[in-house]
């Protein structure tokens, strides 16, 4: 876990941008896992890898990921509110 801390900050091998890259597949996946679970607390992790990628891309020259992971914050959030109101 270190190394994704070094590398989201500029540091480490990755580098920042693959590391948001990854959070964006954790949090594509752990929301695929939420759909098929229908399990909130797995959306809002994923909501959190999605938010850590925005992050990243929000300071760099990425406007293309940065709408991207915002699009997948949208329909994770939207997911959260439909698997909440079912509880």
């Amino acid at each position: 876990m270190r190394r994704l801390e070094l590398a989201a900050h500029g540091g480490g091998s990755i580098g920042p941008l693959n590391w948001a890259a990854t959070q964006n597949n954790l949090g594509a996946a752990l929301k695929a896992l939420a759909e098929k679970a229908q399990d909130a607390a797995k959306a809002r992790e994923a909501l959190k890898h999605y938010t850590s990628a925005f992050d990243v891309y929000s300071t760099s020259e990425a406007p293309y990921y940065r709408e991207l992971v915002e699009e997948n914050m949208r329909n994770v959030q939207a997911l959260i509110e439909k698997l909440e109101k079912g509880k």
